[in-house]
């Protein structure tokens, strides 16, 4: 029988980033050790897919299969080198006119620079194609927006027989990468293809992407074995928006679908598959509190981040959760004699795969579930959820203080 699928989900988030790879790099370590070998993320999952931040990282860990230290050291690197103004402070009629007129505040240039330089340490030349020639052991998308819409569209490292694609056979790693991650206000929209279609960032409409990623196994596998993966769901922290880093032109319509999507992404999901959460196939693992007076471009709070999340990673309700996942993670191939509800296999009374440390901060972001009688999935709708009810709140709270709107 065929194993059950393994699908990882990384929300976006900016510098923010660093916390999902601190808690991969802490499931890893779990896994290598019940192994004995060290394993990586592209040995692990079967799909990744990611937005953003999210999507750098997948293209990372599942298309270039970076180690997670490799990933952590390329992506402190990028972070350090991009999120430079382009503009000095003192530089007032500059920044007012990229601000008016929808110009990026931090250098694409820097960003393309980057990128092509992480794509080149692990590959011939920095022009390598998105798309793999044979299935890979590990596929990956990315999801970007169209410029002209702002609807989504997943960018492959593999072929589709069915879905309607974009040209991803002729996309090359950097511009997939670039496309995932042009962020509204922050950087330029990028243009791929002969068409000239021009794509921004993802998070515009997915800035979680679980429900693609589970679309997206659905539509490949099956809807069977998508009903019987297991997901995991990484975020970059919750809390307020920060001052709005944009231009007047994009900010309405950018604070319609941003970061605060993440959260009601994941209840959604939540709701709407309680199969998959009522077996223990749906994990979310998210740090609250600590990064919610972390902006997507403060890279100086990377140590803020490292502690919030290593806080996160010591509490011990958080570390019967990654003990759960992770023994779902290293179950035998489907038709076993494993009972996927068996309350013996999720036992917290038993020898935890990691010493339990008492943590220091706050509740995980994860429910306790009970164990009823399987119900038929419910599957949603793949169109984004509308943020119409929620941007009026949001408006308020950002013009309430007109010095909130940075440049």
């Amino acid at each position: 029988m065929a194993e059950p699928l393994r699908l990882l989900s990384l929300d976006g988030g900016g510098v923010r980033g660093l916390s999902t790879i601190k808690i991969l790099k802490h499931m890893m370590t779990m896994i290598s050790n019940e192994r004995g070998r060290q394993v990586n993320p592209w040995e692990v999952f079967d799909m990744m897919g990611g937005t953003s931040t999210g999507g750098l990282l997948a293209i990372m860990l599942g298309r270039l299969r970076m180690s997670v230290d490799e990933c952590e050291e390329a992506y402190l690197d990028l972070s350090r080198n991009i999120f430079k103004s382009r503009r000095t402070e003192s530089n007032i009629f500059g920044r007012g006119s990229d601000f008016l007129q929808a110009n990026g505040k931090f250098s694409t240039e820097e960003l393309e620079a980057a990128i092509k330089g992480i794509v080149r340490s692990k590959s011939n030349t920095e022009d390598t194609l998105l798309r793999e020639d044979s299935a890979p052991p590990c596929r990956v998308f990315v999801c970007a927006a169209t410029a002209s819409t702002s609807t989504h569209t997943n960018l492959r490292s593999y072929k589709t027989r069915f879905l309607p694609d974009f040209n991803s056979e002729k996309c090359t790693i950097w511009e997939a990468c670039r496309a995932t991650s042009a962020a509204t206000g922050f950087f330029e929209p990028i243009t791929i293809g002969s068409c000239g279609q021009r794509f921004i960032d993802g998070a515009i409409t997915y800035n979680n992407p679980v429900q693609l990623v589970y679309n997206e196994a659905q539509d490949i596998f099956g809807q069977s074995r998508a009903d019987n993966a297991i997901l995991v769901s990484i975020g970059t922290g919750r809390g307020p928006l920060k001052p709005f880093q944009g231009n007047l032109k994009n900010i309405v319509e950018a604070m319609k679908k941003l970061m605060t999507d993440s959260q009601k992404a994941h209840d959604d999901f939540s709701n709407s598959h309680h199969s998959m959460v009522d077996r223990n196939l749906f994990f979310r693992f998210n740090v609250y509190p600590g990064l919610e007076d972390v902006g997507l471009h403060e890279y100086a709070q990377v140590g803020k981040i490292e502690s919030a999340t290593e806080d996160y990673l010591k509490n011990g309700d958080t570390l019967r959760v990654f003990n759960r996942c992770i023994r779902m993670l290293l179950l035998e191939p489907q038709g076993s004699t494993v009972d996927l509800r068996s309350p013996e296999l999720f036992d917290t009374t038993r020898t935890p795969l990691t010493p339990t440390v008492p943590g220091s901060r706050g509740e995980p972001e994860f429910q306790e579930h009970p164990i009823p009688s399987l119900e038929p999935t419910r599957t949603i709708s793949t169109a984004p959820t509308s943020a119409d009810e929620r941007v009026a709140h949001l408006l308020r709270a950002q013009y309430s203080d007109p010095s909130r709107f940075c440049m």
